[in-house]
């Protein structure tokens, strides 16, 4: 027992002894701040130098494509149909017949018409030479000769009304629908289908009043269909009334098309040409929002430390997006925006070869 005892003794006193040794040794205080920014080094960015260059702005819309000119054909006369000549979605020439009505008895009231007139004309001729030798008064010369003119009001309504039996396209477009069937009673003024003019066809959009000032008619834009297909088109109508409840002004654009390929209804994307800015393209992935919501991007000033600069959005391609509210040439980042603030400092590595932008231009905006 006493030989434990021993033991636990020595053990317990080489303990103490190894933690006193501890408490006596001291390190000066600045060892220890070296040592952490040694292991705390400056947050690394990837910078690339940007310069600026000329860019035509763009309006971005959506839209959808209406027909030119749209008609409901409607009967001038009543009857029967008898005969349909175009089927719904054929195209169709100012003046080709779609359908056909009975003639029933309009041609031979159309033949009496004409006897009555041969026959007033008679009596007129006969009137007037009594009325020269005085054999007839000038008032029953009159009277002959109203007849007469009634006569051929009459025939001239008979020769309309057996014209209007044939049902006429009244402009060249697409047969868009047809409501009739052979054997059908239509009375005046039914509508018997729909002619489209999609020749030119217009892409009706709505731009906002902010834009509406850089939107200039008879300018050239840029049509985009959803299968990718791009037409370029001449904006014919820009309203002057815009719409109370959006604040938005209809804007028409008038693109060709000859084949009739492109159908009423169709939504398209609108690129419509603005002033020429000076702008900066850049991969929208670098685009950042600062904490009061403002877009922007982040460079780097030439004392290493983090800017915020806000930006408008000039046009989106396939190449990137176009942005301007920047300085001429800046260090932008491009990896690592993200994760640093403005006023920060930062370690700058390079993505081109060029040397980066002295500059200490005040960084106008807000901070992130």
């Amino acid at each position: 027992m006493k030989r434990s005892y021993l033991i636990a003794g020595s053990i317990a006193a080489l303990a103490f002894l190894w933690v006193a040794s501890g408490l006596l040794s001291s390190v000066p205080k600045d060892t220890v701040v070296k040592t952490a920014s040694v292991n705390n080094p400056l947050p690394q960015v990837r910078v690339k130098r940007l310069l600026a260059q000329n860019k035509v702005g763009q309006v971005v819309l959506f839209g959808r494509t209406e027909a030119d000119r749209k008609v409901d054909v409607r009967v001038e006369t009543k009857g029967r149909i008898e005969k349909l000549i175009k089927q719904k979605g054929n195209r169709v020439v100012a003046g080709d017949v779609i359908a056909q009505l009975a003639v029933d008895d309009r041609a031979a009231r159309l033949r009496e018409a004409q006897s009555s007139v041969e026959h007033y004309k008679l009596a007129y001729e006969a009137a007037r030479k009594l009325s020269r030798k005085a054999f007839r008064s000038r008032v029953q010369l009159a009277e002959t000769k109203a007849k007469l003119d009634q006569a051929k009001a009459e025939l001239a309504s008979k020769r309309l009304d057996l014209k209007r039996t044939k049902i006429l396209a009244p402009f060249d477009g697409v047969l868009d629908d047809l409501k009739i069937e052979v054997g059908d009673y239509v009375d005046v003024n039914s509508v018997v289908g729909t002619v489209a003019d999609l020749d030119p066809v217009i892409i009706v959009g709505e731009v906002n009043e902010r834009h509406r000032a850089n939107v200039e008619q008879n300018a050239q834009a840029v049509v985009r269909f959803v299968n990718g297909k791009r037409l370029t088109g001449t904006i014919q109508y820009l309203a002057k009334v815009g719409v109370t409840k959006t604040r938005t002004f209809r804007i028409e654009i008038a693109v060709p098309n000859p084949d009739g390929e492109l159908a009423e209804g169709l939504t398209a994307e609108l690129f419509i040409p603005t002033e020429s800015v000076r702008a900066h393209l850049m991969s929208p992935a670098v685009l950042t929002l600062s904490k009061e919501g403002a877009l922007g991007v982040k460079t780097v000033q030439a004392d290493d430390t983090v800017a915020f600069h806000p930006v408008t959005l000039v046009a989106d391609t396939a190449d990137g997006v176009w942005v301007a509210g920047l300085p001429e040439e800046i260090n932008l980042i491009t990896v690592g925006q993200e994760y640093v603030r403005a006023g920060q400092r930062v370690r700058s590595i390079y993505e081109n070869s060029l040397a980066p932008v002295e500059t200490s231009q005040p960084v106008a905006g807000v901070k992130p």
